[in-house]
């Protein structure tokens, strides 16, 4: 019996010590839950491994919290966790409270350093029994690699757009490729090179302060005119992008972007087909949007769309301050402006899948073309309650007070981004070439490339203030203080055009968002009060009386 007993006990040491031995070679994690919210995905696990030094992530989500931001503090301790067990003992996470860092009263100056750093405050309102407080927190992180640092912004301006469950849900399912998108930069050695064009008027300087400083953050950006770019200079650009341009391209310059996307090059168009301007519009009280030449038509023709000459109206759109005349003096006010529609993307596609609405301004429609070997999805499009006014539009503030007929906004949902991938054929095939750059040989066809066209040349323009000249978030809308996608859009199509679609494919991650119904819990709320709380006594003494019960059968008889 006791030599039984011996061998019983050592086999099952030898098992536990073996199975302990496998369990420690062969790293596993099983997720139980249905929508896999705890399993990363193998790009994230490839980027994890890596890592050959420590990556220090900061997360300032810590201290005195709502319970809907503490939400998004649990999902990320539970992600970065995740992460922590596939970086090979590289990952350190601290979450810190800015102002518990603080001395004394450089609370100012700590908040000073996180938003200088690329992070976005956000305010609370925390209910408390003495009253409401306000409180400033930065839902995001830093993350430091190598001497490289990077922002991660959790909530982005979803938190302003949308309800609280909402927008704190879509804030955990876009964790990961947040946080792996940021660690992909880290990572990269040598730095893409993108090229904002210039010399045709396009935005510069001021106008896209904002975005060039978030893109340089992981990329090399540059201006570059292609007057004087070469050919061969171009090839080395990893997407090159046009904004607003007002001046017509010359045919060098068009046969340099044309033979640029032909060996592999990315396009980023943002275009204005009008001259309308809603500060030109101010000074005369209206004015005739005509529309501009800039000869870029048969190259677009050529690549599978067009930009039309119309201006679109749309129902849902942005307001703009008016002055209402009321009796002697004028009284200013928000009133909708049909020709800044407000963009709310509905496309799967991950370049717009869980982002905000997206703000235009004076925007055109945009025609497919049937192209050979061209891919092409609707990035954009208007709601149903749109119309388009054909070339030239007639533009007035006093038509702004007139209510519009929903009857006449009838052209339906119209599309004002596009993304096309694949092979394009040229533009200049069977024309005469001998005059133009030579730096790089002729392509008919083109290698796998992207363009993504959008029929509004404002949409990465950042406001200026007229007050100190000093520039506005972009996509922030100074009238209504509200913040757009319009960033989180551009960032997205760069990463895109630029080879990141991978990464993009984390947006693509969906958790159930499972609500309460809150009459049914306000009903059945003290039952589930009393199961929980007389359950587990239940069993326990259920358990005790069925244990000396049997105890006593077995022990009785003896």
């Amino acid at each position: 019996m006791v030599k039984r007993s011996l061998r019983n006990l050592l086999l099952w040491t030898i098992l536990l010590i073996a199975g302990n031995i496998i369990l420690f070679r062969n790293f596993t994690r099983f997720d139980l839950t249905a929508d896999k919210r705890h399993t990363l995905s193998e790009t994230t696990r490839q980027l994890l491994g890596k890592l050959e030094g420590p990556l220090v992530i900061r997360v300032f989500l810590e201290g005195d919290l709502r319970t809907d931001i503490k939400r998004l503090q649990s999902a990320a301790s539970d992600l970065l966790d995740e992460y922590g067990a596939w970086a090979g003992g590289n990952l350190h996470v601290e979450f810190i409270d800015p102002l518990e860092t603080a001395d004394g009263g450089e609370g100012n100056a700590a908040y000073e350093e996180l938003a200088e750093a690329g992070l976005e405050p956000t305010s609370l309102n925390i209910r408390r029994e003495e009253g409401t407080l306000q409180k400033i927190i930065f839902p995001g992180a830093l993350l430091y690699y190598q001497g490289k640092q990077l922002p991660v912004n959790f909530l982005g301006t979803h938190f302003q757009t949308r309800s609280s469950a909402e927008s704190i849900h879509i804030a955990i399912q876009n964790l990961e490729f947040h946080f792996s998108n940021a660690i992909e930069k880290l990572l990269s050695g040598e730095r893409e090179k993108l090229g904002f064009l210039s010399g045709h008027g396009e935005l510069d300087g001021r106008r896209i302060i904002d975005i060039t400083g978030t893109l340089n953050r992981a990329y090399d950006v540059k201006q570059v005119n292609l007057k004087e770019e070469s050919l061969s200079g171009l090839d080395t650009y990893a997407a090159l992008i046009l904004a607003k341009p007002l001046e017509a391209f010359s045919e060098s310059e068009k046969y340099k972007l044309d033979q640029y996307l032909m060996h592999g090059g990315n396009l980023l168009i943002f275009i204005d087909q009008f001259n309308a301007s809603l500060d030109s519009m101010r000074a005369r009280g209206n004015m005739l949007a005509l529309p501009l030449d800039l000869n870029l038509d048969d190259l677009f023709f050529r690549y599978g769309f067009r930009i039309n000459y119309d201006l679109v109206r749309d129902m849902n759109c942005a307001p703009i301050p008016v002055v209402l005349q009321t009796g002697a003096q004028g009284n200013q006010q928000l009133m909708p402006w049909v020709y800044f529609p407000l963009i709310f993307p509905r496309s799967p596609h991950p370049v717009v899948r869980n982002i905000d609405p997206i703000r235009l301004q004076f925007a055109s429609s945009i025609d497919t073309i049937a192209s050979e070997g061209v891919r092409k999805t609707i990035l954009l499009k208007t709601s149903p309650y749109t119309q388009k006014a054909a070339a030239p539009v007639y533009l007035s503030l006093e038509a702004i007070q007139e209510a519009a007929d929903p009857k006449a906004f009838n052209s339906g949902e119209v599309p004002v981004g596009v993304l096309l991938e694949g092979t394009f054929t040229s533009a200049f095939t069977n024309r005469g070439r001998e005059l133009f750059d030579q730096s790089l040989p002729f392509r008919e066809k083109s290698r796998e490339a992207r363009i993504i066209a959008i029929a509004d040349g404002d949409l990465p323009a950042n406001e200026i203030s007229a007050i100190d000249d000093s520039y506005f978030p972009l996509g922030y809308d100074k009238y209504t203080r509200q913040t757009f996608g319009n960033k989180t859009f551009v960032q997205n199509c760069v990463d895109y055009l630029s080879g990141k679609a991978e990464l993009l494919q984390l947006r693509r991650k969906e958790m159930g968002l499972r609500m309460l119904d809150r009459q049914q819990a306000a009903v059945e709320s003290m039952r589930w009060k009393l199961i929980n709380t007389a359950l587990p006594v239940g069993l326990v003494l259920l358990f005790s009386l069925t244990y000396n019960s049997l105890r006593k059968q077995k022990y009785g008889r003896r």
